[in-house]
């Protein structure tokens, strides 16, 4: 579920700055360009959370997407 706050700010208070909702937090992203595991996504959300990270997505990568070789045309 999206929960939307809609909070008029009148003032600066350092301590929402500081330590803001999820809402204002930074996003993080993982590209994935290889096969997920459970016990893999698992451990990295435990880490996310013990980082004290508040959000992320994960973007997978599809094979097809990716190039084959590095080319350099000058």
């Amino acid at each position: 579920m999206i929960k939307s706050i809609k909070k008029s700010y009148t003032s600066f208070d350092p301590t929402e700055f500081s330590s803001p909702n999820a809402e204002f937090a930074p996003v993080y992203s993982r590209i994935r360009n290889a096969p997920v595991s459970k016990e893999e996504t698992d451990g990295q959300l435990y880490r996310f959370v013990r980082l004290g990270i508040k959000a992320f997505y994960i973007l997978p990568m599809l094979k097809d997407f990716r190039p084959t070789r590095a080319t350099i045309d000058i």
